[in-house]
């Protein structure tokens, strides 16, 4: 019964992170040429940006499994990063930009990264006001850090 539950913890987080990859890899469905986004990606995009990052905290509340709560964190934010970074070097490869750019990127996403997993691991341990906090702290990295410009 054992072997079972790993399986499907195993399978369920690697589905999540799947659908948040391919579901960035595929972009908006709904763009037309020369104009901006769709309304509906405009709210998917949206949604994302709230509940994944609670993901953690919700899956650590309901299991209290602390290493699939970490998982359900990291997995996601890891597999955006490495598209982000991979996308990245192919449209600056070369230049004096790209090393900037990479300096700067590879924190952004490392704490992106690492702040949901800790949010699953306190949450797990029932401990909401820590993991709140770490949510409340990954939205400001992510809208202060992630929309400076530059």
């Amino acid at each position: 019964m054992e072997k079972m539950k790993i399986i499907q913890l195993i399978v369920i987080l690697l589905l999540v992170a799947a659908l948040v990859i391919l579901l960035s890899l595929i972009g908006d469905p709904f763009r037309v040429e020369g104009r901006g986004a769709s309304t509906y990606w405009a709210c998917v995009e949206t949604t994302f940006i709230f509940v994944l990052p609670a993901a953690p905290i919700i899956y650590g509340y309901i299991t209290k499994d602390k290493i699939g709560s970490i998982l359900m964190g990291v997995l996601p934010f890891t597999g955006l990063s490495i598209i982000t970074l991979y996308k990245g070097y192919f449209d600056f490869s070369g230049s004096v930009y790209y090393m900037r750019w990479l300096a700067e990127a590879i924190p952004f996403w490392l704490s992106l990264t690492v702040v949901p997993g800790l949010e699953g691991y306190f949450a797990s341990k029932r401990k909401y006001l820590a993991a709140f906090c770490l949510y409340g702290l990954w939205l400001f990295i992510f809208f202060f850090f992630g929309f400076r410009g530059g």
